[in-house]
């Protein structure tokens, strides 16, 4: 197992590739999914992920909703939110960095 850290969450991934979702705040599990999570915002209110080799996926953070999938050129390896231009940046082995609108997404209107 290994854990990121997001703000108030915490992304736990587990053996059996899925993490699951906790609220520093009271410890609560708050959700989960298959695949391993990449970045996440607060303020956005997103956590990016992968699961299979070149998918993308943003959720909601609050509840776990999909609120965004592509597929890339190549395996993700990295990504990172920069919430004041409201973009993921996300970095391919191919070494293409992508950059994602995510403004019209969830919480970042």
């Amino acid at each position: 197992r290994t854990a990121s850290l997001f703000g108030n969450l915490l992304a736990v991934y587990g053996n059996s590739n899925d993490t699951k979702i906790y609220r520093l705040s009271d410890g609560a599990r708050v959700w989960g999914f298959f695949g391993r999570a990449l970045a996440g915002d607060d303020s956005l209110g997103m956590v990016a992920a992968t699961n299979r080799p070149q998918e993308l996926s943003i959720f909601d953070s609050a509840n776990g909703k999909l609120l965004f999938s592509c597929m890339l050129d190549h395996n993700v390896l990295a990504a990172r939110f920069a919430a004041a231009k409201k973009e993921l940046l996300v970095l391919t082995a191919t070494q293409h960095v992508y950059r994602i609108d995510v403004s019209g997404l969830g919480h970042a209107h």
